[in-house]
């Protein structure tokens, strides 16, 4: 139990040390205690190999050491993107952006603080990771001029990527914009072939394995919410949110002919860096123009989704149940949810979205989650430099 008393690692998570005995059937081999991939029986334990996983080399029993249908072996990374609207530097760009776009004065476009205010999840996020998902290879951080003081940049296992090293054309910069961040993904130098995106308020709830989030062939899932876009085309009254999603529908209609109506859900998003390609393939261009959006606005196409609806009409990915919550923090009844989800941690990955409503003031959302996530994630990750 760690000091604060609100992580217990108990017999869930140690490992049953089992003594097998010689087979009694005359057929030689080993009875096992539990079912194997060969059943009840394994023909011999004598012969072992050793496999390394992580930085460590372990012995294992030859027939035992195949690649098995359930296996996931392939390499698979995280992108988190983050951003600190504190920071003076990143503001007088986003003001002077906002000035020249008229992005203020739009209905249509979104340019709401609380899109950009940082409440300290990002180190929570990477605790989350390092705790519950250690067969993550490589973290990539995507931001804009920004390091957190806190974050050890020189561990081998994380990268900082900058906007001007990410983006096809960088003479669009500076964007402020998550559609056109995401529009850029698939060209993270070195990302793996598999990832999956995380926004910095996205947290893993509970141990985690790559099977919740790939199937062993490579394909990707698709989580779903229970919230539904409306039918029809954009309209004039819609918000950012909603206009984009029924933007990005059509575009999935136009190029498969399948409508999807649900929204994804808020957790890390399994994603391939070639569903990007085969979005540019059918839709050619289309990125690119979110791409230089530089505040979210109606018109844009919303990346992830397209690609992971475009995935699922062509066979490319499969529907997924991954157990989530989605709390919006500018309301008392979902701060209220908080010591239960403590308690409780009974989710596969939860987030904690800043809102824009006045319920409660910034302060006191502050307060709430940087407490509550303390709590969930007592214990410091290696990506972050000694205090």
């Amino acid at each position: 139990m760690t000091s604060g008393r609100t992580l217990r690692y108990g017999a869930g998570l140690g490992c049953d040390l089992e003594f097998w005995d010689p087979s009694t059937s005359g057929e030689g081999g080993v009875a096992s205690l539990r079912e194997t991939p060969y059943g009840w029986w394994v023909p011999s334990m004598a012969a072992t190999t050793v496999r390394r996983i992580g930085d460590r080399d372990y012995p294992v029993v030859d027939v035992f050491a195949g690649r098995f249908p359930h296996d996931i072996d392939f390499p698979i990374d995280a992108v988190i993107s983050w951003v600190d609207s504190a920071d003076p530097a990143w503001r007088r760009r986003r003001d002077l952006a906002a000035a020249s776009a008229g992005a203020a004065r739009s209905p249509h476009v979104d340019d709401a603080e609380h899109r950009y205010r940082d409440r300290g999840e990002l180190r929570y996020c990477l605790r989350s990771i390092a705790a519950y998902a250690p067969w993550i290879r490589r973290i990539f951080l995507v931001t804009d001029q920004q390091i957190p003081n806190w974050l050890a940049a020189g561990h081998p296992h994380v990268t900082v990527v900058d906007h001007q090293d990410l983006f096809a054309d960088p003479g669009g910069l500076p964007v402020f914009n998550s559609h056109a961040i995401e529009s850029q993904l698939h060209r993270i130098p070195d990302l793996a072939e598999h990832f999956l995106y995380f926004n910095d308020d996205i947290f893993l709830g509970r141990p985690q394995q790559p099977q919740h989030y790939f199937l062993p062939s490579g394909l990707p899932k698709v989580f779903h919410d229970r919230r539904a876009v409306p039918p029809a085309l954009p309209e004039s009254d819609d918000d950012v949110f909603s206009a984009s999603q029924r933007v990005t529908r059509q575009a999935v209609e136009e190029a498969a002919d399948r409508t999807y109506p649900y929204i994804l859900a808020h957790a890390p998003y399994p994603l391939r860096r070639s569903l990007y390609a085969r979005v540019e393939e059918v839709l050619p261009g289309r990125l690119d123009v979110t791409g230089r959006s530089v505040f979210r606005k109606a018109t844009d196409l919303a990346p992830v989704t397209l690609a992971a609806h475009l995935a699922l009409a062509e066979g490319r990915a499969v529907e997924g149940d991954l157990s989530h919550v989605y709390l919006t923090t500018d309301r008392p009844g979902a701060i209220e949810r908080l010591p239960d989800l403590v308690h409780d941690r009974g989710v596969d990955a939860f987030c904690l979205a800043d809102d824009a409503g006045t319920a409660l003031s910034s302060k006191e959302q502050h307060r709430a989650v940087t407490a509550f996530l303390e709590a969930y994630f007592p214990v410091p990750s290696p990506y972050e430099e000694p205090c």
